[in-house]
């Protein structure tokens, strides 16, 4: 079958389709023909090599962290998936591989397809839908009434994050370029900055937990608009034990 994988990490990355052997299903797995795999910044960055402390890939390695698509194979001790049954999944960080015709995914990590969207949707959920219910509550737990600040609520993350965070009870404001401020305020943002052309921190004070979603020179300018005691949840880069212990 074709894959798209990961055969370097010299040059920030090095990618190529590569015909490989169909998967086997093992016991508490399913065999998935996959129709649509979403494309995230976390594939970018494992390519770069940014987790190689963490995380061991053996090269070449196939990429992708969220896909749809249909059941064709059930391995023992699964009762709840069938084939036949239209799937959404994120498989678990060590067995990612969605970039293929076909992946094998822990029954676990496997969810019946919502009817009401496409395969191609479902296949843009998994990853950040998972992110933003982790960082809001795991991470960073919202309570009824906190404010939640969203850098980059048109975005993949920052769009489903919006409505995670609003469904959890949450004031949320976020950042945006002009042309997706009413995008933002109809997926429930209560205050809306037009990053282009206004400051954050001119309307976005003593929040209770900010999601970075940019980086850089951002991480630090954003906890400005945290209240003493706050949180920041950060998904971009590699953990940072020497940042997360400074002073700011």
């Amino acid at each position: 079958m074709k894959a798209y994988t990961l055969t370097s990490y010299r040059n920030g990355g090095e990618l190529a389709w590569a015909d490989i052997p169909r998967p086997s299903v093992n016991k508490g797995q399913v065999l998935v023909k996959v129709s649509a795999a979403g494309i995230n910044p976390l594939d970018r960055m494992i390519a770069r090599g940014d987790f190689k402390q963490l995380i061991s890939y053996r090269l070449p390695q196939t990429l992708g962290h969220e896909c749809s698509g249909e059941i064709v194979e059930v391995g023992a001790d699964v009762h709840n998936l069938h084939v036949g049954d239209k799937i959404y999944a994120r498989p678990s960080t060590t067995e990612i591989g969605t970039f293929a015709e076909y992946v094998v995914l822990n029954a676990n990590d496997v969810a019946p397809m919502p009817k009401n969207l496409s395969l191609t949707e479902a296949a843009s959920l998994p990853l950040v839908l998972l992110t933003a219910i982790q960082a809001f509550t795991e991470k960073a737990p919202i309570r009824p009434g906190d404010t939640v600040f969203i850098q980059g609520g048109a975005g993949g993350l920052g769009s489903i994050a919006i409505q995670v965070a609003k469904h959890l009870g949450a004031t949320v404001a976020t950042t945006v370029s002009t042309k997706n401020i009413e995008l933002a305020r109809e997926l429930g943002a209560d205050i809306v900055v037009d990053y282009r052309t206004e400051q954050y921190e001119d309307y976005i004070h003593n929040v209770d937990i900010v999601l970075d979603t940019v980086g850089g020179d951002e991480t630090t300018r954003s906890m400005r608009v945290l209240r003493p005691g706050g949180t920041i949840v950060s998904v971009v880069g590699a953990p940072d034990t020497e940042f997360a212990d400074a002073p700011f």
